[in-house]
């Protein structure tokens, strides 16, 4: 075997030149350009870095200002843009007219809609028109015509109860005590017990007033028509005639002690609760009168004065034996008892309420009345009525 020995360069070389004379291939190929290596292109690299280093940077110029954009101001429409051939035709409506007018007249609505109200006013009625506007005023005229006689007949009424009113009240003496109403009773004459006492009681049924009111009742005598003029007008009765009219049996010295002008009354509280009010200027004569008077006192005062206190619940009432103040001495119905500050005489039911009681105010003040709550309020009334002068009898 041959040795294999490795050809070099030169022996390629000489290898491919051609035997005959024809070029080599070199000498056909260009000439291979000689690249850099890459430890010049670093080194060139390097220096150019080294120069921009070296070299001062230029000024920074600073950016030119944003400019504000000028607002383009719209031009105002023309009121009639010239029409061309093709355009839609703009529709015109009563809306657009009247905004038209406001902008180019500058006129408000206000104004538009008042001339409208105007121009409405003058113009001509139809005949439609004309007559219903005459049926209609005809309608209003009636209308107005009802309602006047209404207020007319109204107020003829009221003047004609306020003129009888007055009438029977132009002798009214003033009041012990500050009253809230006073109801008139016209008593006929002759009056008799039953008559009397079924106005009485039904005056008092009809006392519609708040809780804790006082209406007076006020009774007048009206005299016979056969009597004179100045006789016939209603008057007062006095403290003696209703003694005589209800048939009391109250002594006569008790009667003659008690002055004319007396104040009869109900007390809006737990019903109606009626008290009656005297006058004197004899305590001791009164005083001894009304003992007198207590045996029939009850019955002579019933039904006006009867009373049904509310029930009470078992243990919560006063029995009588408690309420009883000082050991009796008299043989009546009434017993001794402390009410309201004031020795009284009482009658009280089996619960120890009171039904029915007389007292002292003060000594020319005399009070009967149904309960104690009735006596506390004509207490606080008489301490805040005017001053009255009382003739002597």
């Amino acid at each position: 075997m041959a040795d294999e020995t490795p050809n070099t360069p030169q022996d390629m070389s000489t290898q491919n030149t051609p035997a005959s004379g024809l070029p080599s291939l070199e000498e056909i190929l260009l000439p291979q350009k000689d690249a850099p290596s890459r430890i010049s292109t670093q080194r060139v690299n390097a220096a150019e870095v080294l120069e921009a280093v070296n070299t001062p940077a230029a000024p920074i110029q600073p950016a030119p200002p944003l400019e504000t954009p000028t607002p383009v101001t719209p031009e105002t429409p023309p009121s009639q843009p010239p029409h061309h051939p093709g355009d839609v035709m703009t529709l015109h409506t009563y809306k657009s007219d009247i905004e038209e007018t406001v902008r180019s007249k500058h006129v408000s609505l206000a104004d538009i809609a008042a001339a409208q109200a105007r121009r409405r006013e003058e113009a001509p009625l139809t005949p439609q028109e004309t007559a219903e506007k005459k049926t209609q005023t005809t309608k209003y005229l009636i209308i107005g015509a009802i309602f006047l006689i209404a207020a007319l007949g109204t107020m003829a009424i009221t003047a004609l109860f306020s003129a009888q009113k007055k009438a029977a009240t132009a002798t009214a003496p003033a009041s012990y005590i500050y009253v809230d109403d006073t109801q008139v009773l016209p008593l006929a004459t002759p009056a008799t017990r039953d008559s009397l006492m079924q106005i009485l009681e039904a005056a008092r049924e009809e006392t519609h007033l708040a809780l804790g009111l006082i209406e007076r009742l006020y009774p007048v005598v009206t005299p016979e028509a056969t009597t004179s003029s100045a006789a016939a007008q209603p008057q007062a009765e006095t403290t003696q005639e209703l003694f005589s009219t209800l048939a009391l049996g109250a002594p006569d010295t008790l009667v003659r002690a008690l002055l004319p002008n007396f104040v009869l009354g109900v007390h809006v509280f737990d019903g109606n609760q009626p008290f009656i009010i005297f006058k004197t200027d004899s305590y001791e004569q009164v005083f001894a009168g009304m003992l007198a008077w207590e045996d029939s006192m009850q019955s002579d005062l019933s039904p006006l004065f009867d009373r049904t206190p509310t029930a009470h619940i078992a243990g919560s009432g006063t029995t009588a034996a408690q309420a009883v103040s000082a050991p009796q001495l008299l043989s009546t119905p009434f017993t001794d008892r402390v009410v309201e500050n004031h020795d009284a005489r009482v009658i009280q039911n089996s619960s120890g309420d009171i039904i029915l009681l007389w007292t002292f105010i003060d000594r020319n003040t005399l009070v009967i009345t149904t309960n104690e709550y009735t006596l506390r309020e004509i207490i606080s009334r008489l301490s805040q009525a005017p001053s009255i002068a009382v003739p002597a009898q």
